[in-house]
């Protein structure tokens, strides 16, 4: 999903380097012993040796069949593959071996190849092999071998056979460099890309013949040790168009800090409107995109003429015949700008609170200012600017703000937010945001989202507020379904689930000051370790949240006890829905099956999705599911006290769950309590394991002090009676 500068990918969590042969070495050796004896023995006996022979390799070219109604985005899973390729280290820098051809000593043309150089690649020199996988995302270090400073292309070839003539779009992404032919003709030649982080990320309309239609790719590492990948889906138009809006409704200008033009990149949208407004929103450009004025090399449109416009931000906006799209671009000298905030934020007189979050805006811009990008790579410089001209508007919205109210209580958008803990006076980083429509409700829910593991020790510093793909789309989303929603740091690489609870209850306490925030209505999402991470700390505090939706989660994961599956039982009372993919290949399918199995023995049943996808997606609003989820549960408020508490823990001392509180000193032991309360009858029904004691809190559940109740525990009476003054029933163990 990600530069990785600030994110190794996913998609190498776990290198198998074991290459994948499209025949077993049986089949192998029946194909050298039918060569050799179909020759029988008699030139063996006329020229006294065995015939050697270029061709024992036999591998079809896969093809793939569309179906005649193209109503989904088909990966391309099965491809003939050629490489790694070797170079010479001494000669040749790996980020410039993107030119070699390699396959010209092989009489392969790889700007024209055709059908019929199939057969000239089936030799022993050149070993090709079959890529079959269960999803789209190659993953070329799997088939490159342990050592790789010296390997730099990969070839893939598939085919695509359509029923019909028709147009498609093929959705591409790949990583470091990569060429795409299309029945011979080049399409796509993308240099120095750092990682697949959009996935959905360039969009080729074509027109399919009826019959085969041939795919040829190229791709090269450079010196990227990291991710070498690639991934083709063929997709309607229609559906293309869908994943752009979603992929780049906020990041479709490739030069977001510019001198006297911008380039613009529509995707499969070879027509639209396009309209500049400055900072009054006033329209100052009007300008059209035609099939004849889009860039052949890099599928962009310029709109030039623009040094004569004043410093500051504007906004561009793409209109479509049924969608629009905006993104916001700075003129002029960055640094300037950051000193300017800089100077503002000291002549402001607001609290040392408010103060502090706008000091952490400052830390993030100036930490990108003085970023660099060593390869010029094109794509990361964009990623660059868009987080330079994203958060210094962000701080630059704060501090007017704050200038006009004398405070930032109240204020919507995206920001940076602060507090202090009370444990060492150390300040720690949050992103807020809240949309204006939000702001109109009189109690605002919340969504938490849980990170997923994290290389950095500052938030104000670390690639995980790169991740702007993510962070926009899941605040129009929020936006959409009428939540804030919150981006928690967890410690960082420091993460544990201790410090993580401490610091997502730190972080509401601190939005509270400012927001009137609905406490029965805060939920959490996250994704894989993020959904780990999201499920231990609603276990262990399922009374603070009214719901959680996470997206292929590790739940059998068992570093000390801290596997979510288990602790199962407390989500009893909690709405959950988990949504995973049967083929992803980072955190498989049986961590959530097997998690749901567990549920329904404990009772509860959590709303299920599985679909086809693997780790990643070629939509980056992949968890709009999730504020669906959410919404369709908001108006559910939790008024009432559940009558059946199912908790375990190993954690020792004092905590609090709904209405009953337990005390546990051995912290090498599991504790289990099934607390259940009949509001008819007013009695009580405490079954534990290993506690040391608990407590009835009566006030939790609204019972007065004359309210006479029957407490039974372990299947023993142990108390009928009125409840005493403090509203509070304590039963100890062996007392």
């Amino acid at each position: 999903m990600w530069d990785t500068k600030f994110l190794p990918s996913p998609l190498y969590l776990g290198k198998l380097r074991n290459r994948t042969r499209y025949f077993s070495r049986l089949k192998c050796l029946r194909q050298r012993f039918l060569i050799r004896t179909s020759l029988i023995i008699i030139p063996f006996l006329l020229f006294g040796c065995t015939i050697q022979s270029d061709t024992e390799f036999h591998i079809e070219l896969p093809e793939i069949t569309l179906p005649f109604e193209l109503d989904e985005i088909i990966e391309v899973k099965d491809w003939i593959a050629l490489g790694p390729f070797s170079f010479n280290t001494r000669k040749q820098a790996p980020q410039n071996t993107f030119l070699n051809e390699d396959l010209v000593k092989y009489k392969i043309d790889e700007d024209n190849f055709l059908y019929d150089d199939i057969s000239k690649i089936n030799r022993k020199d050149l070993a090709p092999f079959m890529i079959s996988q269960t999803n789209g995302f190659i993953k070329l270090f799997d088939y490159a071998g342990e050592m790789i400073e010296d390997k730099s292309n990969f070839y893939l070839c598939s085919s695509i056979f359509s029923p019909i003539e028709r147009e498609v779009t093929l959705i591409v992404d790949g990583s470091n460099s990569y060429k795409l032919w299309f029945n011979q003709q080049t399409i796509l030649n993308v240099t120095r890309k750092h990682n697949t982080n959009k996935v959905g990320d360039r969009f080729v309309n074509v027109k399919l013949k009826k019959g085969s239609n041939l795919l040829f790719v190229k791709v090269n590492r450079g010196s990227n040790v990291k991710s070498w990948g690639f991934v083709l889906g063929i997709s309607s138009v229609s559906k293309a168009k869908e994943v752009y809006i979603n992929n780049y409704f906020s990041d479709f200008i490739q030069n977001p800090i510019i001198t006297d033009s911008i380039q613009i990149y529509t995707g499969p949208y070879s027509d639209c409107e396009i309209q500049i407004m400055d900072e009054g929103n006033n329209l100052i450009i009007k300008d059209t995109v035609t099939p004849y004025n889009i860039n052949v090399a890099d599928a962009n449109f310029t709109v030039s003429g623009l040094s004569t416009l004043e410093n500051g931000f504007y906004n561009c906006r793409l209109y479509f015949a049924e969608d629009s799209i905006e993104e916001f671009f700075y003129k002029g000298n960055y640094i300037d700008l950051i000193e300017k905030i800089d100077t503002d934020i000291r002549d402001l007189e607001i609290s040392e609170k408010e103060k502090n979050d706008l000091q952490a805006g400052l830390q993030r811009v100036s930490f990108l200012s003085n970023e660099e990008v060593s390869d010029f790579s094109s794509s990361e410089i964009r990623i660059l600017n868009k987080n330079r001209v994203y958060w210094a508007k962000a701080i630059k919205e704060s501090v007017s703000y704050a200038e006009t109210t004398k405070s930032l209580r109240g204020i919507a958008g995206t920001s940076l937010r602060t507090y202090t803990s009370n444990k060492s006076d150390r300040i720690y980083h949050f992103v807020f945001h809240v949309g204006n429509n939000v702001l109109l409700k009189p109690k605002i829910p919340l969504i938490i989202a849980v990170p997923y593991a994290l290389e950095g020790e500052s938030m104000t510093e670390d690639w995980y507020l790169s991740n702007l793909d993510q962070i926009e789309i899941d605040n129009k989303m929020a936006d959409d379904h009428g939540f804030a929603i919150v981006w928690v740091y967890m410690g960082g690489k420091s993460y544990t689930p201790q410090i993580g609870r401490e610091d997502v209850i730190s972080v509401i306490e601190r939005i509270r000051e400012s927001y009137d925030i609905d406490t029965t209505q805060i939920y959490v999402l996250g994704d894989c370790e993020g959904g780990r991470r999201a499920l231990l700390l609603v276990e262990r505090n399922p009374d603070l949240f009214s719901g959680i939706a996470v997206t292929s989660p590790i739940t059998s994961f068992d570093y000390w006890n801290e596997a979510p599956i288990n602790y199962v039982e407390n989500l009893y009372n909690v709405p959950i829905v988990i949504e995973h993919g049967e083929n992803d290949e980072v955190s498989t399918v049986e961590n959530s099956r097997q998690f749901v199995a567990d549920a329904l023995n404990s009772g509860y049943s959590p709303k299920y999705i599985e679909t086809k996808n693997s780790h990643l997606t070629f939509s980056k609003d992949y968890r709009r599911y999730a504020f669906i989820f959410f919404d369709s549960i908001n108006n559910v408020k939790k008024n009432d006290p559940p009558e059946i508490i199912k908790y375990s823990t190993l954690e020792a001392g004092s905590l609090s769950v709904y209405w009953i509180e337990i005390n546990k000193i051995d912290s090498f032991s599991r504790a289990t309590i099934i607390a259940k309360y009949n509001s008819n009858s007013n009695v009580f029904n405490i079954d534990y394991q290993n506690l040391d004691s608990y407590k009835i809190l009566s006030d939790k559940l609204k019972l007065t002090k004359d309210t006479y109740v029957t407490v039974c525990t372990n299947d023993t009476l142990i108390f009928k009676g009125n409840l005493e003054e403090t509203k509070v029933f304590s039963h100890i163990r062996n007392n």
